[in-house]
Formats: structure tokens, sequence, C-alpha cells
């Protein structure tokens, strides 16, 4: 008993050692420092058209200069600038007539198609989009510092400002440049079969400008955005660990449709996620 005792009192004196010298380098920062960041994830947009969520991906940096810090207190707080690229994608199975007030879609633009008065004119198409974005912004991080000082875990919360170049795509023509043949689809059929059908039906290319993006210079806008990341510190200058941005782009534009399935303007804007 008395060896188990001696064991036991070893092993907390050593975890209690460890503890305390974990504690130690996690507190050794100084007023002022700066970070560098690397992040790589997914990307997909919420609007009028059903996103693909695990089709997107991205990729930024952050570069950081602190604030706020003390030893021991409770938030520190950073400010930071972001770089950010990503590419979404979005198909919906979910057939619509909400296309006659499409300028990309109703012939009415130059390069753009015809699928209200040219073959195979349907009575409804199945929408579908490209959504690339480049993105550099400035924001202000929200730290739990005695959280981290005491536990390593990482828990940060942050809001900015990003000024965001966007250009999206649709994939509506077959390898001849002639609309698709959406009308050959039985809308009726589940989710499951109808998305089938259009991976078989279409080519992947997305070679037509969406509507608004006619011109090929995109669209630049300042959009609001806001995040979380949580993760570990596994030494002074290291930690790693997951995160989600927000950003509200006050557009409808950023998944390439802005008109109800009764050819109405949408009241909705659309969300870039990442």
């Amino acid at each position: 008993m008395k060896k188990l005792v001696f064991l036991a009192l070893l092993c907390w004196s050593f975890v209690a050692n460890i503890t305390a010298q974990t504690g130690e380098y996690r507190t050794q920062w100084r007023q002022g420092y700066r970070t560098f960041g690397l992040n790589v994830g997914t990307a997909f947009v919420t609007g009028d058209v059903k996103p693909q969520l695990f089709e997107g991906l991205g990729a930024g940096l952050t570069f950081g200069k602190n604030m706020y810090y003390r030893p021991g207190a409770i938030f520190n707080l950073d400010a930071r600038a972001r770089g950010l690229w990503t590419q979404a994608y979005g198909s919906d199975w979910r057939s619509s007539a909400g296309f006659t007030k499409n300028a990309a879609l109703n012939g009415s633009r130059s390069g753009g198609l015809d699928f209200v008065n040219g073959p195979n004119a349907p009575p409804y198409i199945f929408h579908n989009y490209r959504h690339r974005q480049i993105e550099g912004g400035g924001e202000l991080l929200l730290g739990f510092n005695r959280l981290r000082e005491n536990t390593g875990i990482v828990f940060n919360l942050y809001g900015g400002v990003g000024l965001n170049w966007h250009f999206v795509n649709y994939n509506h023509r077959d390898a001849f440049e002639l609309p698709y043949n959406y009308g050959a689809i039985d809308a009726g059929m589940g989710s499951v079969a109808v998305q089938q059908e259009l991976e078989q039906l279409r080519d992947d290319t997305y070679e037509t400008r969406a509507e608004g993006f006619g011109d090929g210079a995109g669209r630049f806008g300042l959009m609001p955005y806001g995040g979380v990341e949580l993760g570990y510190q596994f030494g002074r200058f290291f930690w790693a660990g997951v995160g989600y941005k927000l950003t509200y782009s006050n557009s409808d534009y950023l998944d390439g449709q802005r008109w109800t399935n009764d050819n109405l303007l949408s009241t909705d804007k659309d969300l870039h996620h990442y």
C-alpha cells in the first residue's frame, strides 16, 4: 500500500511539474508580439441555389500584431490583416422557371444563352454556378488569454471588413456551345436521381459568365465578416486548430441568381462561408 501511495505521489509530482513548465512557456509572451498564420479549408455560398458543401476549397494567410496583452489577463487583443482565396460551387436539383429575366440566360446579353426562345427552350432549368473570390481584409481578434495560459486551449473571436473581388460562371452549354436540354430531365424524380442525370449531362466547363459578370471584370465589394477559432497551443510559438468564417455580402450576385421561381427579384442576400 505504501508503495502505491509513493508511486501515486511520484506520478502527481511529475504531472504537476509538466503542467508548471507548460504554463510557463504559455505566459512568456510580450506586449506587441507578432503573428503569422496559414489556413486551408472548404468554402460555400448560401443564397438562391443549393450549395455543394464539400466541393469548394480555399486557402489564406494572416499577419497580426498584438495590441493588448498582460500575463494572467482574461483577454488579449490583436489586429490582423487577412488574405484569402476561395472557390465554391452550387448545383440545384430543384427545377426553376426563374430565368426569363436573367440577362445571361434569356438571350438579351451578347455572349449569353437563350433558354427562352433558343433551341430546346425548356419550361424549367436547373441552376448551377462556380464562384471564385479573392479577399483582402483587416480585423480585430479577441483571444481568451487566461484560458490559453491555464489549459493550452486557444479560443479566439474576430471580426472585420474585407475588400472582395468575385467572379461567377455557369455550366449550361454542351460541347457544341448549345444550351443543355434540361427539358429531357424529369423534374419529378428525387434529388439523387436528378443530380445523377445532371452529372451525366454537364461537362464542368463553366463556360458562361453569370448575370452581372458579362463584362468579364468581376465585381468588387466591401463585406463585413466574423469568425471563431478553436485550437491548442503546442509550443510557445505554435498552435493549430479549426475555424469558421462567415461573410455578409450585402449582394445577391455571389451565386449568380437573383430571381425567384416567379421571376421576381429575391430579397435575400448571399452569405459566404469558409
